[in-house]
């Protein structure tokens, strides 16, 4: 095998994108920004307690 070619690992999950209706994604972004959380996390949580 050559050498590794791009970019090194960095530990991180990569980016994923979701289709989510306006309205939601709307009321998401509030209660994640109340709980002063990103998107991404409060999202991740909730799918967690469902």
């Amino acid at each position: 095998m050559g050498p590794r070619t791009g970019r090194p690992r960095t530990g991180r999950a990569p980016n994923i994108s979701l289709r989510i209706n306006p309205d939601a994604y709307y009321v998401a972004r509030i209660e994640a920004v109340t709980a002063r959380k990103t998107l991404g996390q409060w999202i991740e949580e909730a799918i967690r307690e469902k």
